[in-house]
């Protein structure tokens, strides 16, 4: 491995994604650079780089993804010199919901009646017209430029599109109709005019004629680009053929959000474009589950539940009701809340929660910076993005899911994420509310005026499992059975003569007698990797295959500069029997997918815990790959079914 390229794992393993893909944009490595891009979720720059890399094929997946129209206009350029292969690939874009980019390209590639179709279901009805027209069907041109102008007569380019479609096909009072009412001041009059005098003599209209002849004759030439534009074309990004972008809200490693106008509706949406990459590297059954997850969540209606507009499976995005009044979290840092208000906003995400439950589904997520608000104040639970249909085998170590300071300490054990893990998920934004800071880190609440029952109902929300309600509609009960204050307590400044304050892990972490870190929270013993270490791409690459069968990759801190790793314990494993076997392959294979190979499986490196059996973390050999891997399992002892348990 070159100096370079172990530079560019580095990089990526300490989650610096876009100097990553510049650095390996500089070393020619295209196909590194347009992954690392699009994990970066930058479409752009990951559609250049596969351009770079002769990649047309991705570099217009990407460009239409992130509606970028340079990339995008160069890869259909490539594409179009093998027609077959483009129209192809324009059945794949129109199968994912890209109707207006799979449409561009058709026409590129000569199929004009197939663009025309595609741009319909597009609602770009201006194209349309002109695609249809290019086919050599003016009726349907005509009905798509009718439909425009009902729904806006003012649309002069249509207008004028329309009328001179209807001239040159002999509709001649048609065309007289529709031109008239091209204002004279309109920089498409003096074109319209022609038209006009066109279609008044050949109706025998000759005085009407006369009379444009002198306006015709001091007209100056449209300049070519305002007659017969696109009327919807503004230099925005738009999105799906549909969404016009207006502000770039936020950007992670897995997701950018996007503020944009519905230009079917009128209404503002947020547009969630997911890394696909971020998606497959956490797990390989987390692009199927979000997929699953989103579906159902489209027939979720529910008052306090952001609502699901649109999702394009394949982008993969999600589209939602747009909520300008922000988030709980941004409320929280800039003022106290009173009790009672925060009794409002707790129950309205537990009775969103309920018909999340009664449908199978759980959040996974419940924080403050998912409780967002609509312009009257109104709390509704947002990104259910890690969320999946219940699953027993789901758990905190499947994936970077969840936020440790309003988890149930049962899901940091790693135990099934449950109906009481999401309760506890509320009770601990409710407690940061009364308390100003999540479970944990304040134990005193803001407001003097609390009585005791009010104080037992908060701490019985972040209780242990038994001890909080049955049900999301159970929990909404509890606290509205008791009164809270309405007054707004004032906020508790530190004292200066306070302890010293601590880093957020130093109370987690005890050493034990064996030498070994142990996280009190997670109640399991951990490997410590600073984030320069020459492990880190080892380490990424155990957090991108996140397999039941590998030791866990179980939080990464770049405020510390460190990464934990899981220290598996249980029984040593000397036997193992099919489903164990086949279930190692499984991880050995994720593994190498995610680009490293283990190096050592043998029986030193193998626990069996909860009836599974794990392969522990450790520093890979010289020459680890995925053969030698599979070679050693198939040396390990068949257990038979008389074989004890070791």
């Amino acid at each position: 491995m070159s100096d370079r390229r172990a530079e560019v794992l580095a990089l990526e393993a300490a989650d610096r994604l876009e100097e990553a893909a510049e650095l390996a944009e500089v070393d020619g490595a295209w196909a590194d650079a347009t992954r690392l891009w699009e994990r970066a979720v930058r479409f752009d720059r990951a559609a250049r780089a596969a351009l770079a890399g002769n990649d047309a094929e991705r570099a217009l997946d990407l460009a239409t993804r992130g509606g970028h129209a340079e990339p995008e206009a160069a890869a259909i350029a490539i594409l179009v010199t093998r027609p077959e292969r483009a129209l192809g690939v324009a059945a794949k874009l129109s199968d994912l919901g890209r109707h207006a980019s799979a449409a561009r390209l058709r026409l590129a590639a000569g199929d004009a009646s197939g663009a025309a179709e595609a741009f319909e279901r597009a609602g770009a009805l201006f194209e349309a017209a002109r695609a249809h027209a290019a086919s050599g069907d003016p009726r349907r041109a005509a009905r798509c430029l009718d439909s425009l102008l009902e729904t806006d007569p003012d649309n002069r380019a249509a207008r004028l599109e329309l009328g001179e479609l209807l001239g040159r096909h002999g509709r001649h009072e048609a065309a007289v109709r529709v031109l008239q009412r091209v204002p004279q001041d309109a920089p498409e009059r003096g074109r319209a005019a022609r038209v006009l005098h066109a279609s008044l003599t050949a109706l025998g209209l000759a005085a009407a004629a006369r009379e444009l002849e002198a306006e015709i004759a001091g007209a100056a030439a449209d300049p070519p680009e305002a007659v017969g534009s696109d009327p919807s074309a503004s230099g925005a990004q738009v999105l799906f053929g549909r969404y016009r972008v207006v502000a770039d809200v936020a950007r992670t490693p897995t997701a950018h959000v996007l503020r944009a106008v519905d230009q079917i509706s009128g209404g503002e949406v947020a547009v969630k474009l997911f890394s696909a990459a971020s998606l497959r590297d956490s797990g390989r059954d987390a692009l199927r589950r979000f997929e699953r997850e989103a579906t159902v969540l489209g027939k979720l209606r529910h008052p306090a539940i952001v609502p699901l507009r649109d999702y394009f499976p394949d982008a993969p995005a999600v589209v939602l009701e747009w909520m300008p009044g922000g988030s709980l979290a941004d409320r929280l840092e800039r003022e106290a809340l009173s009790p009672a208000h925060g009794v409002e906003i707790a129950r309205a995400v537990l009775t969103a929660l309920g018909e999340a439950h009664r449908r199978g589904i759980l959040h996974r997520d419940i924080k403050p910076a998912n409780v967002l608000f609509d312009r009257g104040g109104a709390a509704y639970l947002a990104d259910f993005g890690a969320a999946h249909v219940a699953d027993a085998a789901a758990t905190v170590t499947s994936g970077v899911l969840g936020t440790l300071a309003y988890m149930a300490p049962e899901q940091r054990r790693g135990e099934p994420a449950t109906v009481k893990s999401d309760l506890y998920g509320v009770g601990a934004l409710f407690w940061h509310i009364l308390s100003g800071a999540p479970p944990g880190e304040s134990e005193e609440f803001l407001s003097d005026e609390l009585s005791a029952e009010a104080r037992a109902v908060a701490r019985r929300l972040i209780g242990a499992p038994d001890e909080r309600p049955e049900s999301a509609l159970g929990a909404a009960d509890l606290l509205g059975s008791v009164p809270f204050p309405r007054k707004v307590p004032e906020r508790r400044a530190a004292r200066a003569d306070g302890p010293p304050s601590r880093r957020p892990h130093d109370e987690r972490l005890v050493t034990l007698a064996s030498g070994e870190l142990h996280d009190r929270w997670l109640d399991r013993s951990i490997l410590v990797f600073p984030l320069e270490s020459s492990e880190m791409p080892r380490v990424r690459a155990f957090a991108r295959a996140d397999h039941r069968a590998l030791a866990s990759v179980l939080a990464v801190h770049n405020d510390e500069g460190n990464v934990w790793v899981e220290r598996v314990s249980g029984e040593r494993v000397c036997d193992l029997d099919d489903a164990e076997r086949e279930a190692l392959r499984d991880a050995l294979e994720a593994l190498a997918r995610a680009g490293s190979a283990h190096g050592r499986v043998d029986p030193a490196h193998l626990v069996r815990r909860g009836g599974l059996v794990v392969l522990t973390y450790d520093s890979a050999p010289e020459g680890a790959s995925l053969e030698a891997d599979l070679a050693a399992l198939a040396q390990l002892p068949a257990r038979s079914p008389t074989t004890e348990t070791h």
